[in-house]
């Protein structure tokens, strides 16, 4: 699965579960320490990811880089399913 797929599977998630507007932000931007999602939507986020790409998601694994943005978390799971 190709980046970009990955993103836009996140992308429609954060439409469709989280209300937050396709164009309201951009895929590198932090999603999480700026306020935009709050701690409830990274576990959606993260369980939804999870059940879509086959993956578990170690306490290891969440930090900032991985899971702050749509380009971070798509980049983790990218390099996570190889």
């Amino acid at each position: 699965m190709t980046q970009a797929a990955i993103e836009d599977a996140l992308v429609e998630f954060l439409h469709e579960e989280c209300d937050l507007q396709r164009g309201s932000y951009r895929l590198h931007e932090p999603l999480f320490s700026s306020g935009l999602l709050d701690s409830f939507a990274l576990l959606a986020l993260l369980a939804f990811a999870e059940k879509r790409f086959g993956l578990v998601v170690a306490t290891e694994d969440i930090n900032p880089e991985n899971i702050d943005s749509v380009a971070g978390i798509a980049a983790f799971v990218g390099t996570a399913v190889r």
